[in-house]
């Protein structure tokens, strides 16, 4: 395998810099993955037009699709192989701040400081290093690596920080679970009926529920 990698280095808003740096090695509970394709987030948007969330000489992506390039020891999956289709979660939870410990790791406190993309070097370059404790999913046969990196967006959000509409598409029976910095949500039907609601995001934030379906969480 090659010892150096091109990635997009941040230099600040609206600047990036094509860099050859040394593709990292797996420790202990990582996993190297080459990467195929990645998407761009609302976040990395709002990174690069306004400066948010990071620091110049960051590698910024993490809605992404590869293939395993290599494994660290003791990684607590031993069916996962090198050349795997993966996606993953880039999100690290500490397991110790107040969400954590409440079960709510999906929003833990000190999550950017070991997530790809913000506190650890992300997946704008050719290869990306998957933190120990990090979600690692094999794709199927039959799914490619661009498909995934689809998945991952399309399964969380999509944001467009010129549109002042959250959109929701939705079965009546679905739950749908809303982040305060999102633009946009989309979400598969479970069954073949399925409803689209478009309303500004000001109006969103005041609805609130009179009645909780049992099988939907609000909030």
């Amino acid at each position: 395998m090659t010892k150096t990698m091109k990635a997009a280095i941040y230099q600040g808003p609206r600047s990036f810099e094509i860099q050859d740096i040394s593709v990292p090695q797996p420790g202990e509970g990582e996993v190297l993955i080459k990467v195929d394709y990645c998407a761009i987030c609302g976040s990395d948007l709002h990174t690069y037009t306004k400066g948010f969330y990071i620091e110049p000489g960051q590698i910024m992506g993490h809605e992404f699709g590869g293939t395993v390039a290599a494994i660290g020891p003791d990684y607590p999956d031993p069916t996962l192989t090198v050349g795997q289709k993966v996606v993953t979660n880039p999100t690290v939870p500490c397991g110790k701040c107040s969400m954590c410990r409440k079960g709510k790791t999906n929003i833990c406190t000190n999550a950017l400081t070991a997530t790809l993309a913000y506190g650890k070097p992300g997946a704008f370059a050719e290869y990306v290093l998957q933190s120990k404790g990090a979600f690692l999913y094999k794709l199927p046969d039959e799914v490619s690596t661009k498909e995934g990196a689809d998945v991952i967006v399309l399964g969380t959000v999509t944001a467009d920080p010129e549109v002042e509409y959250k959109r929701i598409l939705c079965n009546p029976a679905d739950a749908v679970s809303l982040d305060a910095g999102i633009d946009k949500v989309l979400r598969f039907p479970r069954l073949d009926r399925d409803g689209e609601m478009a309303i500004p995001a000001r109006q969103f934030f005041r609805m609130r529920p009179t009645r909780q379906h049992p099988r939907c969480r609000y909030g």
